[in-house]
């Protein structure tokens, strides 16, 4: 065995190099992948628009979190604060209206943007179809 060989060393390390560098691209990168109508930029411009829509759409349902734990904190605050059974429904139901009303409205909305994120990445997706065939 030869003197400049570690012992401890494991085996399987022994003669393998590093990872490979990459390969070089000529310096004039190839700008038909942004020519036309279906080139890369409408893809990126497709998933930039589904990531902002997104986006909202998580703002909305943490708008519909925030408007459950105020609707759950009222109810309890009034119970708390009423001492009885039945003879407080009226009020009960007007909080329960002015909440249902707030979270439709933030439902109605994040659904909406959902859907628009959904159309956003399939055209994104039969964009970048369209983009690979043309190679």
């Amino acid at each position: 065995m030869p003197k400049d060989v570690d012992v401890n060393r494991p085996r399987h390390s022994i003669g393998k190099s590093g990872r490979k560098p990459p390969r070089r691209r000529g310096k004039e990168a190839d700008s038909s992948d942004d020519d036309g109508p279906w080139g890369w930029k409408d893809v990126r411009k497709a998933q930039t628009k589904g990531h902002k829509d997104a986006s909202n759409a998580a703002d909305y349902i943490r708008d519909i979190s925030a408007s459950v734990k105020s609707l759950l904190s009222d109810l309890q605050h009034h119970i708390h604060s009423c001492n009885c059974d039945c003879a407080c429904s009226s009020d009960l139901l007007r909080i329960f209206q002015s909440h249902h009303e707030s979270l439709e409205g933030n439902v109605e909305k994040a659904q909406a943007s959902l859907v628009e994120v959904l159309t956003e990445f399939e055209m994104a997706t039969f964009l970048l179809n369209i983009v690979k065939s043309n190679r």
